[in-house]
């Protein structure tokens, strides 16, 4: 259910109109993402804000929907909480930082990448949100990686493609 939940928030968000919103920073969006859990209460919750994201990955993300809808599991190729890296998520540990990301050259566009770090359950979880702005709608998510201690490392927009 918070899978189907939270797509729908994102999927939402991307289908706003397209105007540059510079009221969106990306690392206040994440921050506010991981609010709820830092508490680290048992089976926490992320946070049901609004994801602003390209529309190549908000497409993805509305193609596995579909997916799910088709197979009648309502579960695509994504199947787990990717802003947790998990089923259920008790977040301890948390810190999130900004890193710097140099443009090479003036025509480059603005980028920003955000890592939220954690523990989910005492693993330790990396998620990284990799951000760029886009003159008519503003800050957006082009892709997101995860990686935890297991050895489990992926991309968001891999996934929603190939699966798993």
């Amino acid at each position: 259910m918070r899978l189907l939940k939270t797509a729908i928030l994102l999927l939402g968000f991307w289908a706003l109109p397209a105007h540059a919103d510079d009221r969106v920073v990306p690392l206040e969006v994440v921050q506010q993402l991981y609010a709820k859990p830092e508490a680290g209460d048992e089976n926490t919750e992320i946070v049901d804000i609004p994801m602003p994201m390209s529309a190549e990955l908000g497409d993805l993300l509305s193609d596995d929907q579909a997916r799910g809808s088709i197979n009648g599991t309502g579960i695509g190729h994504l199947d787990f909480d990717w802003m947790v890296n998990g089923q259920d998520a008790k977040i301890t540990n948390l810190q999130i930082k900004r890193v710097a990301v140099t443009a090479l050259s003036p025509d480059d566009p603005k980028r920003e990448i955000i890592v939220a770090q954690f523990d989910n359950f005492d693993d330790p979880t990396r998620i990284s949100y990799f951000w760029k702005y886009d003159a008519d709608r503003g800050w957006l998510i082009e892709d997101v990686t995860g990686w935890s201690q297991d050895g489990l490392v992926w991309t968001l927009s891999l996934l929603l493609k190939y699966g798993q």
